[in-house]
């Protein structure tokens, strides 16, 4: 995922793979809406997320899914819905 990060390939979401048995990611950062002003960094009780070129980035094993960063964000810039998951109507 740092890679892609760094390579700057769109659509490449901010989210580690941990091992099935153990917890996934539940924040993702949209790249596309955060503007880097770190109101998440300082809200976070977990201390999980960090910022990396102007964006922040959570680290999947800190994270608690609070939704502390969520409420902060004021961009819309997080979310807590799984990327594969899709919303049907009805």
């Amino acid at each position: 995922w740092l890679s892609g990060l760094l390579s700057g390939e769109p659509g490449v979401p901010f989210s580690v793979s941990i091992d099935e048995e153990e917890k996934e990611m539940p924040a993702f950062i949209l790249e596309k809406l955060c503007l880097g002003c770190k109101r998440c960094v300082n809200t976070c009780p977990e201390q999980a997320i960090n910022m990396l070129l102007q964006l922040a980035i959570v680290d999947p094993l800190k994270c608690i899914e609070c939704e502390a960063c969520m409420e902060a964000c004021m961009h819309g810039a997080i979310t807590f819905v799984e990327m594969g998951e899709k919303k049907t109507n009805g």
